[in-house]
């Protein structure tokens, strides 16, 4: 390259080099600089949307009913397995529950696979009607749009 340069006038020189300048130029504008524009941008709009989604949830939380289940005590007769099976069985989801597994006397950990998410969130509405607080929730997505998979642990109220 050196030598190529080297047989060339001083205007021809002065061209490569301003062509070469221009390139780098060029190159560093849509490899860099466009790029995290649009990265910017893009960015950009979606903390805003985050922030006006946050706004919105923020003005609806006065619209939510009172918890009353957490407000009155409720109490059932047996053990918090066997409520939870006959929640599961009044709800025919026996064939989605793949393990339920109690936490000493007050807890209950319940995995789903592949349960429909509109079941899914049924059955937790049901359990929170009966007092039972929620101290933990998984839901994982699967290959089908529509199912779910979840763990989910059920407290016995305090």
């Amino acid at each position: 390259m050196l030598s190529y340069l080297s047989k060339l006038s001083m205007r021809e020189k002065l061209i490569v080099i301003m062509a070469f300048v221009i390139v780098f130029a060029l190159s560093i504008h849509g490899l860099v600089i466009e790029p995290y524009q649009q990265n910017l941008v893009r960015v950009t709009k979606q903390i805003n949307q985050a922030k006006s989604d946050l706004l919105w949830m923020q003005s609806e939380v006065q619209r939510l009913p009172v918890n009353i289940a957490a407000q009155k005590k409720v109490s059932f007769n047996g053990s918090l397995a066997n409520l939870i099976n006959q929640a599961v069985a009044s709800q025919q989801l026996k064939t989605y529950l793949t393990q339920m597994t109690p936490i000493g006397d007050s807890e209950i950990r319940i995995r789903y696979s592949a349960i429909d998410f509109n079941q899914l969130i049924a059955f937790i509405a049901t359990l929170k009607q009966r007092g039972l607080i929620i101290k933990d929730l998984r839901i994982n997505s699967t290959s089908d749009i529509a199912t779910v998979d979840s763990t989910v642990v059920f407290k016995k109220p305090a």
